[in-house]
């Protein structure tokens, strides 16, 4: 009997030190900052996006992680070793240290970056949080704005109704801005409304003046109209 209970009571040991092990583990490769969260190590999120890189800028970049490593902890820090992990294409260190600066600085860069790095993880849900996050801190950040159209356009495949009103409503935000309305012009060209994408290169012609480039492009863009007619 009393050798049952030892038998008994090892192996409960065992059980609450696996559950422990288990939870420390799960603790030690989750990153969480203000409602975001870096899964570190796990299968189910990618950690890289099969870009290659030779050996020469490999070191380079390691240098530069190196020299960050022994300066003061903070927000340019932590930052720019996200930059580095992701030009390394390791996801998982670049999502780590992207949120550690936010931990130490809000900023509307990091917080694009985390939408970008979350976009190359498949984790799109977070990927919009973190762009709309960025543009709650920077309405005018545009390539913020192009990032989260491509986004929804082409991994999240919003519906054109949804895709005007998010192009339209960034477009009167930043007041007309020509770079995001060439944005959004190339996107009607992607889903094949080209008379209203010469419409939109019509508009941006006229506040931009005469450009070979442009008139090049309505030109091309009526030719395809006429042929589908």
């Amino acid at each position: 009997m009393k050798k049952k209970v030892i038998i008994l009571i090892s192996i409960i040991s065992i059980v609450v030190i696996g559950i422990i092990f288990c939870l420390i583990f799960n603790k030690k490769n989750n990153y969480n900052v203000n409602g975001f969260t870096c899964h570190i190590g796990h299968e189910e999120y990618k950690t890289s996006i099969g870009v290659i890189i030779d050996n020469e800028t490999v070191q380079e970049y390691n240098k530069i992680i190196e020299e960050l490593e022994e300066l003061e902890d903070g927000y340019e820090k932590y930052f720019n070793l996200a930059l580095n992990y992701r030009n390394l294409d390791d996801l998982d260190n670049a999502c780590l240290y992207v949120l550690k600066s936010i931990s130490f600085n809000e900023k509307y860069l990091a917080y694009s970056m985390l939408g970008t790095i979350y976009e190359e993880r498949e984790d799109y849900l977070q990927s919009e949080k973190a762009f709309l996050r960025a543009l709650s801190l920077n309405n005018q950040h545009i390539n913020t704005y192009k990032k989260l159209g491509s986004l929804y356009y082409i991994k999240m495949r919003k519906y054109p109704d949804a895709m005007y009103k998010y192009y339209v409503d960034a477009i009167k935000i930043t007041n007309y801005n020509l770079e995001l309305t060439k944005h959004y012009a190339s996107y009607l060209e992607r889903i094949n409304d080209i008379e209203y994408a010469i419409n939109v290169w019509n508009g941006i012609l006229g506040e931009e003046g005469e450009s070979e480039v442009i008139n090049n492009k309505i030109l091309e863009l009526e030719k395809k109209l006429e042929e589908q007619s």
